[in-house]
């Protein structure tokens, strides 16, 4: 067996600061909201598109009197605020006050904070630090999705809990063959077994890392990255040296006690086996997967925050498991000074949690709202339900008002029923858009 992509060394720097960094929001394909809300560590932030393309990101909040920018709407391919309709340009520059006299200059001041917005292999990228600074050749890229031949699917979900602890819970293969067990990952809990890691190198800019099962020594290491202060990218060895595949992860804070999940599955052998498959569906099996570790990251976190003691006293890692765990908050002991919050192994800083707009816990408000795909999906199956409901109810009139046993009222019986049971498949398609899956016991121990 041999590795497609070898680890490439990480930058070297001795300080990290979170905001000089490139933060991945939403993947353009979902692009479906002009403009579209969102934050990162509790910055109410939007993005929009004028008429030309171009893409603007600008702190959501008017200079006037502080309305939300992101209710508002375009006009001319500039942002209105829907408060006065004040005008703002990508830059954030003011261009437009109704209320100002003729030939009076607008304010220099009359303008929004912006940040840098780039879209790269198909994300939208965010600089949180000053616009001038920002790199494109700062975005950590995936340097395999550069090959024509690649394919991925994308796939988003925002969770309940901090950066931390998703982060925490992507670097953590042990866990997938017991909390997933029998999911569609393919993962059993018999598999469960001891792991070998190797730390590659530690940097102010992440973690390199190996890893593999202990049961078969002869078995090829799989690549296991965290690019600070978001990504977690795996990598698999392949058999073609010329084949490969892995998956990006990339976890962002949107504020104290939320985070959100980008994920990226490619490859670039056996392709018509993904590209023909339906988005939605792979979808809901997506959110599944991910929603059986939900209730048990969110309460690791509640007895954490209600113990106040540091992770070394609280936790009893593994060498074997949760190598990379420690590694991860050791990390943020070492460089996490500048984040407005962060739990390291055994130090942290914290803020008071902000309770009046808790993350919704359905899964349409966590996902469906922001895949372009499920959310047309959602609408067709609402829409079907309807017209299947309102089928049925005329032909089942038409089989009241034919002959007794006729041929026009057996098959307007028939196609009623038909009619009940694609509305009910319909309701019950609705559904997984819009809740949380239940984790359930596939074994019971004995």
């Amino acid at each position: 067996m041999t590795s497609t992509d070898q680890s490439q060394p990480l930058p070297r720097d001795d300080y990290f600061h979170y905001q000089n960094c490139w933060y991945p929001v939403l993947f353009v394909q979902d692009w479906q909201k002009n403009p579209y809300s969102f934050s990162l560590y509790g910055q109410p932030l939007l993005i929009f598109r004028d008429q030309q393309g171009k893409w603007g990101c600008l702190l959501d909040r008017c200079p006037h009197r502080l309305a939300k920018l992101s209710t508002g709407q375009m006009i001319a391919g500039r942002l209105e605020c829907l408060y006065h309709g004040w005008q703002f340009e990508t830059d954030g520059k003011c261009s437009h006050i109704p209320q100002l006299p003729v030939n009076t200059p607008i304010p220099r001041n009359a303008k929004v904070k912006s940040y840098g917005v780039v879209e790269r292999q198909g994300v939208l990228w965010i600089w949180l630090g000053e616009e001038e600074t920002a790199k494109e050749s700062d975005i950590p890229i995936i340097k395999d999705l550069e090959d024509p031949n690649c394919v991925h699917t994308d796939y988003l979900i925002d969770f309940p809990y901090e950066q931390g602890y998703l982060l925490e819970n992507l670097l953590d293969p042990a866990h997938v063959n017991i909390s997933h067990d029998r999911s569609e990952f393919g993962a059993k809990r018999e598999n469960a077994q001891p792991l070998a890691f190797q730390i590659l190198e530690i940097s102010a800019r992440g973690i390199r890392s190996q890893w593999r099962n202990s049961r078969n020594p002869q078995e090829s290491w799989k690549y296991l990255d965290f690019i600070a202060p978001n990504l977690v990218h795996y990598r698999f060895s392949l058999p073609n040296p010329h084949w490969c595949a892995g998956l990006a992860l990339y976890g962002i804070s949107l504020g104290q006690g939320r985070s959100r999940l980008l994920v990226r599955r490619y490859q670039n052998f056996a392709v018509n086996s993904r590209q023909y498959r339906w988005r939605w569906l792979e979808h809901l099996r997506q959110s599944r997967i991910l929603e059986d570790d939900l209730p048990l990251i969110q309460s690791q976190q509640q007895m954490v925050e209600k113990s106040r003691d540091s992770l070394q006293k609280l936790y009893l890692p593994l060498k074997s498991s949760d190598a990379l765990v420690i590694e991860l908050r050791q990390w943020f002991d070492r460089y996490g000074d500048s984040f407005p919050y962060y739990q390291g192994y055994t130090s942290q800083r914290t803020t008071a949690i902000d309770l009046s707009d808790p993350l919704p816990l359905d899964r349409y408000s966590r996902h469906t709202v922001h895949c372009r795909t499920c959310s047309a999906a959602h609408e067709n199956m609402v829409k079907t339900k309807q017209i299947a409901i309102l089928m049925g109810i005329l032909l089942a009139l038409l089989a009241i008002l034919s002959p007794n046993q006729s041929i026009y009222q057996i098959t307007a019986l028939i196609f009623a029923i038909l009619a009940l049971a694609i509305a009910i498949a319909a309701n019950y398609t609705r559904t997984k858009f819009e809740r949380t899956h239940e984790k359930k016991a596939h074994t019971k121990l004995q």
